[in-house]
């Protein structure tokens, strides 16, 4: 399974249902729900939805960085990183 590519971002639709959708390229990928107040947790969490694709890039270039022969450190974040990876491409 994959994830609708390109860069999403967070909408406000105050003139309808005051609805926090993301986006990408004009279609919405999730709502996260409706609230007038642009400083609440729903928007906090369409903010980090909406980041998801660029925190799984991250993650995944993270985990190129890193060589096995490093030290435990790094190979505990590696590990933390490719299971975070795992979870996000099920």
């Amino acid at each position: 399974m994959k994830h609708t590519t390109g860069k999403w971002k967070v909408t406000h639709q105050t003139a309808t249902d005051y609805s926090f959708d993301i986006v990408v390229d004009g279609k919405c990928v999730a709502t996260c729900g409706a609230t007038k107040d642009v400083t609440s947790e729903i928007a906090a969490n369409a903010k980090l939805i909406a980041a998801a694709p660029e925190l799984l890039e991250a993650l995944k270039k993270i985990g190129n960085m890193m060589h096995p022969n490093q030290s435990q450190l790094i190979i505990n974040m590696r590990n933390i990183a490719g299971q975070a990876i795992a979870k996000a491409e099920v």
